[in-house]
C-alpha cells in the first residue's frame, strides 16, 4: 500500500490527469525508504545506485494505492510496471501514466544537484538521461561513423497531433511525425526539468520507446531526429504493430524492442551539438 493516504480519494474527480500522476509519485514510496536513498549519497553511492534501491523495494513489493474495492487506481505488476489511472476512469480505460518502477523512482527522488563546471566557451553539455545501467559522462561521445556508398536519407517533419496508446484507445498530444513515414515522437514534460520523449508507431499509436531528458534546449529536435534516422532502418514501420513485435523472440517482446531502440539513443544523448536555432516543423 502506499504511504499517507490509504485511497486516492483524496483526488478531487476534476483533476487532471498530471495531478493524479503527481499525487501516485508523491505517495508511492515509504518516507523511510526515501530517507535510505538520501542515506546512499551521503555515505558515498551513486545516484544510480540510490534509485536501484528505490526500484528494487516497489518491485518487490508490488505496493498499490489501497482502495477498499478493486480496481486499484495505482498498481505494480510482476515485472515492476506500474498502471496509473484516473479516478473517474478505471481499468479497463488506459491509465493516464505506465512505466518501470525504476522510472518512477527517478521522479520520485531526484538528482542531486551538480554545481556547472567551467566549460570553454563553445563547448556544449550534452543531454543526461537518467538510467541504472549506464554512466556515461556527459559530452562525452564517438563522432558518428559515415557509411561509404550509402547517401542516409533525408526525413522531413510535420508538426501535428499523435495518438499515444492502441488503436481503440489513446490519447492524443501535440508532436512531430516523419513524413510519409510511419514514425513519430512526443515531448511531453513529467515536471520541473525532467521531460519524457515517446517514440510512436503510428499506425497502430503504439509507444515503442521513451527516454528521457532534463534539458530542451535548441539542439534537442535534432537529437531527437538523429534518433528516428537511426531507428527507421530496423524494420520495415509500415507493418501492424503485431508484424513488428514478432521481429523478437522471447515473452517479453515489446521491452525487448523498447530497449534495442533506447540504446540507439546513448549515441545522440552524449553527442556534442550546436546550433543557433530549433528546427521545427517541415524542413523542406
Amino acid at each position: 500500500m502506499l504511504k499517507g493516504e490509504t485511497s486516492m480519494s483524496t483526488l478531487m474527480p476534476t483533476c487532471s490527469d498530471e495531478e493524479v500522476v503527481e499525487w501516485a509519485v508523491h505517495h508511492y514510496f515509504q518516507p523511510a525508504e526515501l530517507a535510505e536513498a538520501q542515506r546512499m549519497l551521503e555515505t558515498g553511492s551513486s545516484y544510480e545506485e540510490a534509485v536501484a534501491y528505490l526500484a528494487e523495494r516497489g518491485h518487490s513489493t508490488l505496493r498499490d494505492s489501497g482502495e477498499a474495492q478493486p480496481p486499484r487506481m495505482v498498481i505494480t505488476i510482476p515485472g515492476g510496471t506500474v498502471f496509473i489511472r484516473h479516478p473517474t476512469r478505471p481499468f479497463p480505460h488506459r491509465p493516464v501514466w505506465e512505466g518501470h518502477v525504476s522510472v518512477l523512482a527517478q521522479l520520485a527522488f531526484s538528482p542531486p544537484v551538480i554545481q556547472p563546471i567551467a566549460v570553454p566557451l563553445k563547448a556544449e553539455i550534452g543531454y543526461q538521461r537518467f538510467s541504472l545501467f549506464d554512466a556515461v559522462p556527459e559530452g562525452t561521445g564517438e563522432p558518428r561513423k559515415k557509411l561509404v556508398g550509402k547517401r542516409p536519407r533525408k526525413l522531413r517533419y510535420l508538426e501535428q497531433p499523435i495518438r499515444m496508446g492502441t488503436a481503440k484507445i489513446w490519447k492524443t498530444r501535440p508532436g512531430y511525425t516523419v513524413k510519409d513515414g510511419h514514425l513519430g515522437y512526443v515531448i511531453e514534460a513529467l515536471k520541473q526539468d525532467f521531460y519524457e520523449v515517446s517514440l510512436v508507431h503510428l499506425t497502430s499509436n503504439h509507444v515503442m520507446a521513451q527516454v528521457y531528458l532534463t534539458v530542451l534546449d535548441e539542439t534537442t529536435h535534432t537529437r531527437i531526429r538523429g534518433w528516428v534516422a537511426d531507428v527507421l532502418p530496423l524494420t520495415d514501420w509500415s507493418r501492424g504493430i503485431a508484424a513488428i513485435l514478432k521481429e523478437k523472440t522471447g515473452e517479453q517482446k515489446r521491452q525487448a524492442w523498447a530497449r534495442q531502440l533506447e540504446e540507439l539513443w546513448k549515441r545522440h544523448r552524449v553527442r556534442p551539438y550546436q546550433f543557433s536555432l530549433f528546427v521545427l516543423g517541415e524542413q523542406r
